[in-house]
């Protein structure tokens, strides 16, 4: 390039001095006109690149809002992840405490049935100590004195024998087997404390069919009714224990409750075994 160069200035030494000045004029303004263009170029290039930085300077604040935008909601949902771990805690915190209280009252129940057996076993035995305790008390028959003979001289009050003493620890056990049972049985079915037997209340209509045997005595003593003074029950009153369209026995009620009777089975009606769902209707 350089020799190129020294050639030309040569050349134009060798040119007359006017000749000299036209070219160089012209190569003057050839550059002048290129330098005009290429300024032209780079303005137009510098007014684009900023139309390009200022568009790139709304998407990164827009990438920015985005960002900030999605933080935002990470915070939210981790917030929300915290919560709902807390709830899942305190859920499986309470049906823990629902499982364990569950099982408690499985024990409950449990033990409470075990105590009615035993109950009702118990009186069941006491009973029948009773009835051979009374029959075992009964006095021997005294004959007639035969005519003209005189008669035999009354013997002196005496003291209660050990018959009678029995007879009566057998009555006072039966009765405290009998209140137990009954408070038993009132907190069971009722759901309340034992109250006193309400009175006698006046004849209602007959309990409709839904009402059954909730529990039967050893031997088919006795019964547990759920037709209570709610419904018109009261002592002494003779009901039906039905079984499809048989009658299985008559029973009489010794204690009515609100909602639930002890009633005797009477022996001579009982026709099978009783047991729990058997239909309890008014004897016609």
């Amino acid at each position: 390039m350089g020799q190129l160069i020294q050639r030309l200035v040569g050349r134009l030494r060798q040119l007359h001095p006017a000749w000299i000045l036209s070219v160089l004029a012209v190569v003057v303004t050839a550059g002048g006109l290129y330098l005009l263009r290429e300024n032209r170029a780079l303005r137009a290039r510098a007014v684009e690149m900023t139309r390009e930085i200022g568009a790139l300077r709304v998407q990164a604040r827009l990438a920015y809002d985005r960002a900030a935008a999605i933080e935002r909601r990470a915070t939210e949902l981790d917030s929300q992840l915290g919560s709902a771990k807390s709830q899942s805690t305190a859920t499986g915190t309470k049906n823990t405490q629902l499982s364990r209280e569950v099982t408690e009252l499985k024990t409950r129940l449990s033990r409470r049935a075990q105590s009615e057996i035993a109950l009702m076993t118990e009186l069941a035995i006491m009973k029948q100590k009773l009835a051979e305790a009374g029959s075992a008390a009964k006095p021997p028959a005294i004959s007639p004195p035969e005519i003209g003979t005189a008669p035999a001289p009354s013997a002196a009050p005496s003291t209660p024998s050990q018959g009678e003493a029995e007879i009566e620890a057998y009555t006072r056990r039966i009765a405290q087997l009998e209140q137990q049972l009954t408070e038993l049985l009132t907190r069971a079915i009722d759901g309340t404390p034992a109250e006193a037997t309400p009175p006698a209340a006046a004849p209602t209509p007959a309990p409709p069919p839904d009402h059954t045997v909730v529990r039967v005595g050893p031997r088919d003593s006795f019964v547990i009714i759920d037709y209570g003074a709610e419904h018109g029950a009261a002592a002494g009153m003779i009901i039906s224990i039905w079984r499809g369209t048989s009658v299985r026995a008559h029973v009489r009620i010794s204690d009515a409750r609100p909602r639930f009777s002890i009633a005797q089975v009477l022996p001579a009606s009982l026709k099978g075994q009783l047991q729990p769902g058997d239909i309890v209707l008014l004897k016609q």
